[in-house]
């Protein structure tokens, strides 16, 4: 599984090719790598013709800050990886998620399909998990006080605590 410094990593390789950029194409080779829309057809619809305004990360979850309020959300899952392209190169096997800009595409490649993609509005992303993150483990750790209550009131062993995304978000084991 990509641990938080390769995704964090990820994200620095991905930010000068996506932010700014309007997706042009957004396409799904599996159903199954989205999450709350149902078809490729909906995400597809959601995400063409808005610009990436930034890309961030929480814990282990690269975030696409999108024109109109969406936010696309990847998790790379056990085996994913990002790979950027020139725009109509051959996609090899595996290519579950391509998002398209003028200068480039954006491919995930997922041979196990345990990663996924979502782009939810405001409200959804209150009703979904990734509101409850706790704060990030290399970005916010250090300015957390809650943090250190939380981990005083608990009677649990320290790794089940830390593995806690509620409590600390984007360690693994």
């Amino acid at each position: 599984m990509p641990e938080l410094p390769e995704v964090e990593t990820t994200r620095r390789s991905l930010a000068p090719v996506l932010e700014g950029a309007t997706i042009t194409t957004a396409e799904v080779g599996r159903p199954r790598m989205l999450r709350h829309q149902p078809r490729p057809e909906d995400f597809a619809d959601r995400m063409r013709g808005r610009r990436v305004e930034s890309l961030g990360r929480r814990g282990k979850f690269l975030l696409g800050h999108m024109e109109g309020d969406l936010t696309l959300v990847l998790h790379l899952g056990m085996s994913g990886r990002m790979r950027i392209e020139v725009p109509g190169a051959e996609r090899p096997p595996h290519t579950n998620v391509a998002l398209a800009t003028d200068e480039a595409e954006v491919w995930m490649i997922d041979p196990r399909t345990f990663g996924f993609v979502v782009c939810l509005t405001p409200d959804e992303w209150d009703g979904s998990p990734f509101a409850e993150l706790g704060p990030d483990a290399l970005d916010e750790l250090p300015r957390s006080p809650l943090l250190g209550a939380a981990l005083t009131r608990r009677r649990s062993p320290l790794k089940a605590l830390l593995l806690d995304q509620h409590l600390l978000a984007g360690l693994g084991n």
